[in-house]
């Protein structure tokens, strides 16, 4: 009986306020001072202000209308009677535990030490500032300063000459019209490798099997600006007789059949590519080549083109050797030659990047 008379009596509190609180809300709406609640501390501060100053609203009346506690109405308006500015206010919560002096630890740290872990992080707070955190707390603070974790890009090593000659050929070519151009290339395509990530039950992590050694199949393809050469299948390792056996019965083959306009033909400095008997191929059959800087992989559309490919067989997940070769192949005819163009038009701004880098790696 006593629980229940305690519960009962609860209720009355209860009833009365929600009474009020309609009550309240029912006069603000009739004297037409409904509005949207206001939102952090600045527009809290002014709204307590002038509902207390205009309206003549009680502490209690105001802290039902924001719905924020009375004691915080009861603070702003301290403040606003003792002229506090809006930025001296006292801040709602728990203080933060690292401050901006932290944050420039953390950026010399990670500047020092590019390599150092969430953990490390913590542990050079902790040793160097005194201060006690979390991994979570010192995630957050990382993010806040726009800071992300992740495996680097993989990047040709660049000598100073290389680097040199980057900017030279980017200088001499960044005006060149490119649409008479083809930009080829080989790429390797692993077998199996699609599941980048699979549905599975909470606590049971899925696995998925991986051969030690990988099947994979090398392609070469060629681009322009009007229109794509049929991605070839290469068998075996790419040597010299098989690339000008690849360029002499598929390529040319398809150029001349199709009375495709090739004016300058691209191919990096692969051994296979430059070599005496390659080069004559292409002197033969009257097609300039266009000199190419080494290690420069950025600077080719096609490399982009790559990418495009391997995610969209990725997604389709082949499972034999004979799938991975046909869909790739269908993978390739359904890349617009919108985009195609578009990548190729961006070789310009590439060499700008290059050049203002001092030969250093552009963004694409």
């Amino acid at each position: 009986m006593k629980a229940m008379g305690k519960h009962l009596g609860d209720e009355k509190p209860k009833k009365h306020i929600e009474k009020h609180r309609s009550n309240t809300l029912n006069a603000s709406q009739r004297d037409g001072s409904s509005a949207k609640k206001p939102k952090g501390r600045k527009e809290k501060y002014e709204a307590v202000v002038q509902l207390s100053v205009d309206k003549k609203m009680s502490e209690r009346q105001i802290s039902i209308k924001l719905d924020i506690p009375k004691s915080t109405v009861h603070r702003y308006l301290e403040e606003w009677r003792t002229k506090t500015p809006v930025k001296d206010l006292k801040g709602q919560g728990r203080p933060k535990k690292l401050d901006s002096g932290d944050q420039k630890f953390i950026r010399k740290l990670l500047r020092e030490k590019p390599l150092s872990t969430v953990k490390d992080v913590v542990n050079a707070l902790h040793s160097s500032r005194g201060k006690v955190v979390s991994a979570s707390t010192a995630k957050r603070m990382l993010h806040d300063m726009n800071l992300n974790f992740s495996k680097p890009q993989i990047v040709p090593e660049l000598s100073e000459a290389q680097k040199t000659k980057r900017v030279q050929w980017c200088k001499q070519h960044k005006k060149m019209k490119f649409d008479g151009v083809f930009f080829s290339d080989e790429t390797y395509i692993e077998l199996g490798c699609g599941n980048s990530g699979l549905w599975h039950k909470k606590g049971q992590r899925a696995k998925r099997e991986k051969r030690k050694f990988p099947v994979k199949m090398m392609f070469w393809g060629a681009i322009s600006t009007r229109e794509k050469a049929p991605l070839i299948a290469v068998v075996g390792t790419m040597n010299t007789e098989r690339y000008i056996e690849l360029l002499r019965d598929k390529f040319f083959a398809w150029v001349t059949a199709n009375r495709v306009e090739m004016s300058v033909f691209q191919q990096d400095n692969a051994s296979c590519h430059v070599s005496k008997r390659a080069k004559q191929f292409f002197a033969d059959h009257d097609v300039g080549l266009l000199e190419w800087p080494a290690n420069s992989p950025d600077l080719n559309p096609i490399e982009n083109i790559w990418g495009i490919l391997k995610e969209s067989v990725r997604k389709r997940n082949p499972q034999t050797k004979e799938d991975l070769e046909q869909f790739a192949q269908e993978e390739w005819v359904r890349i617009p030659q919108k985009t195609i163009k578009k990548t190729i038009m961006s070789v310009p701004k590439r060499c700008d990047q290059i050049i203002s880098r001092e030969g250093e790696k552009c963004d694409y």
